[in-house]
């Protein structure tokens, strides 16, 4: 019976120390983002702009440049 005991502990030991690992990992610590694509007033795309975005929350400032398509990601932690 006290085999039994430790052998059940052991096992719970064990996939609580492969589970927390995981967990741990899936957190993110990004608060907030955007992502759009850059548009003229006719909705045409704007490539290769440069954007200032500012976090009102943090005082962050992120510059960012979109591509050919217009689209920007930025990310604010």
């Amino acid at each position: 019976m006290r085999f039994t005991w430790f052998a059940r502990s052991f096992v719970l030991l064990l996939t609580l120390a492969l589970l927390v690992p995981g967990v741990m990992l899936a957190q993110n610590i990004v608060t907030g983002g955007i992502s759009r694509t850059v548009t003229d007033p006719s909705g045409a795309v704007v490539p290769n702009a440069t954007l200032t975005l500012n976090s009102n929350s943090t005082g962050e400032t992120q510059q960012t440049t979109p591509g050919s398509t217009g689209l920007y990601n930025c990310r604010f932690l």
